[in-house]
């Protein structure tokens, strides 16, 4: 759904016309942002999942978070980059495996020359082994983009293409909020568990997709040790 359309929804719900004085058109289009931002927060839903490119800094060993091209603000949310990828000398690219920071640390203290490629990630910077020892090499990094906030009535959320049902889980979010500013609180609390229940059936459903993958060279959960 737009933006318009779910400002729409809500105020057809709250039988409110856009001249209220009480649910005033500024007050329902924060209320749905709300709604998107915590809906998107709420799983790691794999349409919020994106790559982001950079560029190598002769021996660095860490890298700030990729910023948006749009708005210059991180891209990505904290924590959340599973999947990186770095030009060899060769031009390809090889990926590289995600570890516990503590475990990166002392990986790259006990193996000065360690030449295992790992990575991890710590107050939004991301660390790597071996380091790139020229600079402009290319890394891909995907992890979880952070959620738009909907401004122009064209706007459409995360949910908008093939997930409709998360969509009317963010009008339900808007809704509670709106019903406890009236202190309806016992009808508030029913809309905000529908909202949680409908995000519920959709992720329960994307979990029963991702727990069939497997990789094409690995089973699932074969997960390496570097530090015997």
């Amino acid at each position: 759904m737009t933006y318009k359309e779910l400002k729409e929804a809500l105020q057809d719900r709250l039988s409110a016309s856009a001249t209220n004085t009480f649910w005033t058109p500024t007050m329902i289009g924060e209320w749905i942002n709300r709604g998107v931002l915590w809906a998107t927060n709420l799983y790691r839903w794999p349409f919020t999942e994106g790559a982001e490119y950079t560029k190598s800094r002769a021996n660095a060993r860490y890298y700030d978070y990729p910023k948006d091209t749009a708005d210059g603000v991180p891209a990505f949310k904290s924590d959340s980059i599973r999947f990186c990828q770095i030009e060899q000398s060769d031009g390809k690219m090889k990926e590289y495996t995600k570890t516990r920071y503590v475990d990166f640390m002392r990986y790259i203290e006990n193996n000065e020359d360690g030449t295992d490629k790992i990575f991890s990630d710590y107050r939004r910077r991301i660390f790597i082994n071996p380091v790139v020892s020229v600079s402009d090499r290319k890394i891909c990094i995907w992890g979880q983009e952070k959620s738009k906030k909907l401004a122009a009535d064209a706007d459409e959320t995360p949910f908008a293409e093939g997930e409709e049902t998360g969509d009317e889980a963010i009008i339900h979010y808007a809704m509670a909020i709106a019903l406890r500013k009236g202190r309806r609180y016992n009808e508030a609390a029913a809309e905000r568990a529908e909202a949680f229940n409908l995000l519920q059936e959709i992720w329960n459903r994307v979990e029963m997709e991702q727990a069939q993958y497997r990789t094409k060279s690995a089973p699932l959960f074969d997960v390496p040790n570097f530090f015997e």
